[in-house]
């Protein structure tokens, strides 16, 4: 708002106090204070400067002046000066200043209620992360995260190619360990791809390509001299004989074709005749698809001769699977070895930052009637000796914060669709005595309305602030002019209703967090409580040594609790039995949809294969999103748990889409062909290392909203939302790291380049998750290792299907379900049909006469059909969808394979063997050990730092809230009287955290604030208004926290 004399139009200048932090606009020598000036260096000539006040109007100067001044609307778009203090602006902010000049980049640049530099100021302070940057910071080695919103302190932007590995967990144990492990893997794979590099070039090779047949196999390479359909005639025979054949690829060139070429693919096939179908009607053996795909048919005035595709490339070189054998030995190691880096990162990150879950437990089983957090104080200090300092008592009141959140939603959408019919508020004039006191008090505070002036008018300008608190009557309902406004307001209305009879259900502990000023506090409650349950479970009848320990009645249950953001207060106290019948639905929902993705694929691909992989592809990007839909809808304890849950489907879902489903659409005989499924493969490692990072790097959606969507707000709020970065789910970036690993690891033998292709595309996640972790993505809660762990057992998965995988490869070559017939067979097929059949091929007649047809279709031109005329006949080659394991020739039976190949047959399945009873042992034989041993055992392995919490700058307690999509911040939902707001861990700089507190917002139960009561920013608090966590005798209806700082100690 400017402010100008109404009558001499006086210059407004700025003056800051020396003795205090106050600052004031001077007009005419008067004084009026302000709580915050503004400065425009940018703005057009002969403007005034912005002035933003704070929502408290008491800060208005004198009273009798107030009738004097009146409000300008400032035309043109508002510019925040830019602090050095606060590092450097980032490049779209510097972008969108420049287009905020143009109309058609910023049609609301003349709307006085919304500032677009605000909102990026917004982005940058609150949405991006920021590390301090002050001279303090400077003393320490590092850097140290911000809280969201800080304004105490410098700040700074986190560089996005200077910030080491290991300050990347400032962003959540979770979050550093994803990164570490996205380059432990990108390296294993590095070097996994170096050693097998010799089989990318034996696939190229004349070793693998080139077939030189016996004496016993004769090859015709059948040119065409004219049509097939005889409209031109040869004038000789139109084979020519040979015993060599070298293969052609038929692939593009380029990257793609270079590792195409570097693959299995076969390029060398020749057409054999089939013993056994000579005629349609003896196929049984025989997919009826894969025939019709590999079949040749050459039809003469007598007979039709059948001919079948045969791949003639060979896997008999030692040399090559001795490198494969060891390549994949090396990566299984490699693997399983990251399980202890991880550990070691783990611990070393968690050492490096020190938080709250550091001097934290949380009681599992607490007396549900125990309320009081000052019993649990007395307990835990008389257990340990330790201090205590903060307590949280969480209550199993989910449905009433579900609603309370609810309305919220249903105020926020209300206050935008008024705000976006009516647009920014005009200027108007009006008697100061013809307000209503309400009105005058959110104008112009109580001390000013409770003064009666006739005479003056007064002009104001800008919308109304949203506030949460806000009811509605069914007179407000019915005055209402807009039909989808009267629906919100009554929807809210039988939502209060809902929330009162909320108000008078009791409610039950279900979950205690207790932290205490020193790690030893936490340790030493944690063992003496585990020592206690170990005396319980094996004292006698009659024992009461454990008696002492008990806290009414009950022996405490301890853990290490996760960091306070990662905690999901919204499902506090959900019944057990409610959240296993949840996962079971949605686990088959599923499931069900993983069924429904591999059925439409076999069709589509049937009818159209091209399309296949496109819907693939597709379903890649929309079923994790509908698996976020429906994980949503479960219940759980910790965001970490969640997305443990929301990795398994995601996992579950791309490994069956991008490994499993192509190997089960693609038929076995097509497994080598050059347009078939290797090409699909090359195809997804590109699109995984190119099309997804450039897609994150562009941040489309995020982009449109903070260029398009937010300077055409009608409202700071709404434009403030805009700029709340893309939403991101550490899930999600782990389940593509495995995804990448497992398809690797699937298709080794297969595709060798994928070692590479699977390195480089983890490295460029690696690099491109790093940027957006810094500059595009939002807030997330800072979670623990349960991700990681959880990962490593995919991982160890992966190395098993590698293992259990590149067996059955190895036994399949050379994938054509093709085996040549006995030498009795052979000597009389070829005297009564192939002989004849060859004689035949070299006269003009058969050129005039015959058709050939391959795919159920005539052939009209042909370049080159390579025909060997030695009969084969079917043999089944595919261990794999037999389920024949372990896959080995002393077991089955292999006519078709050669001698090294049997070799390696034999090692690589009796290997996978022993991978399989390796990692079983590792996932599950090394918990059940742990367990016998110690089944109690909750406390990690990290070093006492011997800092106490209150020392720790940027530490934070439990503090119950809810994280929402809709709203800037999250939403508190218990009282904050006497806390510390440096244990809460974000800060808005417009607002107190009693706007963001859901306690305050229906009124039934409790009194609300006083309107005399100062913003909690100035930390005045009175000593008379009554504690809302509890009223009168009722137990409490939210969660209660209680702050015991160390210079208050009793003890």
């Amino acid at each position: 708002i400017i402010l100008k004399n109404k009558y001499n139009q006086s210059t407004i200048e700025k003056e800051e106090s020396n003795t205090t932090n106050e600052k004031f606009l001077v007009v005419d020598g008067r004084r009026i204070c302000i709580t915050s000036f503004i400065a425009s260096t940018t703005m057009p000539e002969g403007r005034s400067s912005f002035v933003s006040f704070s929502e408290t109007p008491d800060y208005l100067a004198d009273e009798d002046d107030l009738g004097d001044l009146y409000a300008e609307i400032p035309m043109g778009p508002r510019f925040i000066t830019h602090d050095p203090e606060f590092g450097s602006m980032t490049l779209s902010r510097r972008i969108a200043r420049f287009l905020s000049r143009y109309k058609w980049y910023y049609p609301e640049r003349d709307n006085p209620n919304v500032c677009l530099d605000e909102a990026w100021h917004f982005f940058e302070r609150v949405t991006l992360p920021r590390y301090f940057s002050d001279e303090i910071s400077k003393k320490t080695s590092g850097y140290d995260r911000a809280a969201q919103g800080e304004t105490k302190r410098a700040t700074s932007l986190y560089p996005v190619l200077k910030t080491p590995q290991e300050e990347l967990a400032d962003f959540g144990l979770g979050a550093g360990l994803y990164f570490a492990m996205a380059r432990a893997l990108s390296i294993i794979l590095l070097i996994g791809g170096l050693v097998n590099s010799s089989s990318f070039a034996y696939y190229q090779s004349d070793k693998y390509i080139t077939y030189e047949g016996d004496i016993n196999e004769t090859y015709f390479t059948v040119e065409h001299c004219g049509d097939w359909s005889g409209k031109s005639v040869c004038s000789e025979g139109i084979y020519t004989q040979t015993d060599e054949y070298k293969g052609e690829y038929t692939v593009n060139e380029g990257l793609f074709g270079f590792l195409l070429k570097g693959s299995a693919i076969c390029p060398t096939t020749v057409y054999v005749p089939c013993y056994e179908c000579l005629s349609e009607g003896n196929l049984e053996h025989y997919n009826k698809d894969s025939f019709n795909e590999r079949r040749l048919s050459i039809t003469t005035p007598d007979t039709s001769y059948n001919f079948l595709k045969k791949n003639n490339c060979k896997t008999n070189d030692i040399g090559h699977g001795i490198l494969t054998f060891v390549s994949m030995v090396f990566v299984i190691l490699a693997v399983i070895l990251l399980g202890k880096y991880m550990l070691l990162a783990e611990t070393r990150f968690d050492e490096n930052e020190q938080t709250a879950q550091d001097y934290s437990i949380i009681v599992r089983n607490p007396p549900s009637d125990v309320t009081d957090p000052d019993k649990y104080r007395k307990y835990f200090q008389e257990l340990t000796g330790h201090h205590v300092t903060v307590v949280t008592i969480g209550l199993n009141n989910f449905k009433l914060i579900s609603k309370l959140t609810e309305r919220r939603r249903l105020l926020h959408d209300l206050y935008f669709r008024r705000v976006e019919r009516s647009g920014f508020t005009k200027l108007v004039k009006f008697q100061f005595h013809d307000l209503g006191l309400d009105t005058k008090q959110k104008i112009f505070g109580k001390a000013h309305a409770e003064k009666k002036d006739n005479k003056k008018f007064t002009e104001v300008t800008g919308n109304v602030e949203l506030d949460y608190s806000e009811t509605f009557t069914d007179e407000d309902i019915e005055q209402e002019e807009n039909q989808g406004n009267r629906k919100l307001m009554a929807k809210i209305v039988k939502l209060e209703a809902i929330i009162r009879e909320l108000y008078e259900e009791d409610y039950k502990a279900v979950k205690v967090f207790v932290t205490f000023e020193t790690e030893l506090g936490q340790r030493t409650a944690i063992e003496r409580l585990q020592r206690a349950h170990e005396i319980e479970r094996e004292k006698e009848e009659g024992d009461t040594s454990t008696d002492v320990l008990k806290f009414s009645d009950i022996l405490p249950k301890l853990d290490e609790p996760v960091e306070p953001s990662a905690i999901r207060w919204q499902d506090m106290g959900v019944p057990i039995r409610t959240k296993f019948a949840q996962r079971i639905v949605t686990s088959f929902i599923v499931m069900n949809l993983i069924g429904l993705v591999v059925w439409a694929t076999g069709m589509i691909n049937k009818k159209y294969k091209p399309l296949a992989s496109f819907f693939v592809s597709a379903m890649n990007v929309v079923v994790p999103f509908l698996c976020r839909i429906i994980n949503h809808q479960e219940a759980h304890s910790t965001e970490g748990g969640a997305q443990a849950f929301l990795y398994s489907k995601i996992t579950a879902v791309r490994w069956v889409n991008t490994a499993i489903l192509f190997t089960l659409i693609t038929p076995f005989q097509q497994t080598l062909d050059q347009t078939g499924l290797l090409t699909s493969i090359v195809l997804l490692f590109m699109s995984e290392a190119i099309t997804a990072p450039f897609l994150s790097f562009l941040d489309l959606a995020s982009n449109f909203k903070k260029h398009l969507k937010a300077p055409r707000c009608k409202s700071q709020i709404a434009m403030n939302n805009c700029f709340r970065g893309t939403p991101y789910f550490l899930a999600e970036r782990y389940t593509d790291v495995t995804k990448v690993l497992f398809v690797t690891c699937f298709y080794s033998v297969l595709l060798p380049a994928g070692y590479l292709l699977g390195s480089a595309t983890l490295m460029i996640y690696y690099l491109s998750d790093k940027f957006a972790i810094m500059r595009t993505w939002a807030p997330a809660p800072a979670l623990g290792s349960q991700l990681s762990r959880w990962s490593r057992a995919f991982f160890l998965l992966s190395i098993v299907c590698m293992a259990v995988l590149s067996a059955y490869w190895w036994s399949g070559f050379p994938f054509d379900d093709l085996c040549e017939v006995s030498a009795q067979h052979q000597k009389t097929f070829k005297e009564t049909v192939l002989n004849p059949l060859v004689e035949y091929m070299d006269t003009a007649e058969f050129v005039n006469t015959s058709k050939f047809e391959t795919k159920d279709k005539e052939v009209e031109k042909l370049d080159k059909v390579v025909i060997q005329m030695n009969a084969y006949e079917f043999c089944d080659q595919d261990y794999l969808r037999n389920l024949k394991f372990p896959p080995s020739t002393f077991i089955y039976e292999h006519d078709w394979m050669q001698k090294n190949q049997k070799l390696f047959v034999e090692l690589f399945g009796w290997i996978s063997v022993a991978c399989i009873c390796v990692v079983t042992y590792i996932l599950v034989g090394k918990k059940v050990l742990a367990m016998a041993q110690n089944p109690e055992d909750t406390l990690n392995d990290t070093k006492n730092q011997f800092i106490d919490f209150t020392c720790v700058s940027e530490i934070y307690a439990y503090i119950p809230q809810v994280i929402d999509e809709y709203f800037q911040y999250p939403l508190l939902a218990c009282d904050l009287d006497n806390i510390d707001d440096n244990l809460i861990y974000w800060e808005d700089g417009e607002r107190s955290y009693d706007y963001w507190n859901m306690i305050y917002d229906v009124p039934g139960w409790a009194p609300h604030k006083s309107d005399q009561r100062l913003s909690r920013v100035s930390g005045a608090i009175p000593d008379n208004i009554e504690s809302v966590s509890t009223f009168g005798n009722k137990s409490p209806v939210f969660s209660v926290v209680a702050h015991y700082p160390p210079w208050d100690r009793e003890e």
